[in-house]
This record gives structure tokens, C-alpha cells and sequence, in this order.
């Protein structure tokens, strides 16, 4: 179990340190909330993942909105403005998710677009109800639709 006090840099150290160096893995999807001052340790991440022949595919950054998005969600539908959602979210995620992709292309490492396939406007085509629970994690309903977007867009992965 996973105490209060260990970071999630500090496991993800002790994974690639321990575990994947000693052991066989299929496949490893690398998803964190990204940050641009993250880009170096991504890099660093693929380069030591490819140098070990560890097969990867690096999952860029979600929308992220400065307010819970069911409230977002109803003030648009409110408002009849169905772009309330995209003005409320950080557009610096669509920079970083470029120079993610960048990343990984430059790597020749399969990267998955998540904010290309998030609905940004409110309400959903795919339904009524948001995707996200929060500011920025999906809800059970929004998982299986982006899983899905996935498999659609990108095909069978690993």
C-alpha cells in the first residue's frame, strides 16, 4: 500500500528502478497530469524505456478547466453557450499536448492525443452528461467514452 508520504515521482522512480528493469513487461502507457516543466523527465522516461526495449505509448494531457466541469457543464446549458466549456479550460494544454507529441514522434513512440478526442463543448454529442467528475478526471461514463474514442481513432493498441 501506497503511504501518504511517498510521492508519485518517488513510485514512479521505484517502478522504473525496480520493477521494470527486472521484469518482462508487455507494454507500458505513461499518463500522468503533465505539465510543460515536465517535458525533460518525459523524454528522459521514453529514452530510458526505449534504451531497455520496453515497448511504450505515451498518453498526452486531458482538458483541464479552472472550475469543476458539471458546473461548467450546466452554466453552459444554462447560457444556450455551448463554447463556455473550451473558454474556461487552460489553453496551455494544447501547446504541451503538441510538444508531447513531439516527443514522442521524434522517438518513433505511438502517442495518444487524449485532448483531440475530449468534448469540449456542453452538451456532449455523445450524451448528456459531462465526462469529467471534476476539474480534469473522468468519470465512469467518460472513461468508457474515451476508451472507446481510443479504440476508434487509434486501433488496437499493444
Amino acid at each position: 500500500r501506497i503511504g501518504e508520504r511517498i510521492t508519485c515521482t518517488e513510485v514512479m522512480d521505484d517502478v522504473m528502478r525496480n520493477f521494470l528493469a527486472r521484469n518482462h513487461v508487455d507494454h507500458v502507457f505513461l499518463i500522468a497530469r503533465w505539465k510543460t516543466s515536465s517535458l525533460e523527465n518525459v523524454a528522459a522516461t521514453l529514452d530510458w524505456m526505449k534504451a531497455n526495449h520496453i515497448p511504450v505509448t505515451l498518453i498526452g494531457p486531458t482538458a483541464l478547466y479552472e472550475a469543476p466541469i458539471p458546473r461548467l457543464v450546466i452554466s453552459a446549458m444554462r447560457s444556450s453557450d455551448p463554447s463556455l466549456l473550451r473558454k474556461h479550460m487552460d489553453p496551455s494544454m494544447v501547446d504541451l499536448d503538441a510538444q508531447m507529441k513531439k516527443l514522442a514522434s521524434d522517438r518513433a513512440i505511438p502517442y495518444i492525443s487524449i485532448l483531440q478526442l475530449q468534448c469540449t463543448s456542453a452538451p456532449c454529442p455523445e450524451g448528456p452528461w459531462p465526462e469529467l467528475s471534476d476539474q480534469e478526471h473522468f468519470n465512469a461514463l467518460g472513461a468508457r467514452i474515451i476508451a472507446e474514442k481510443i479504440r476508434e481513432t487509434y486501433g488496437p493498441i499493444a
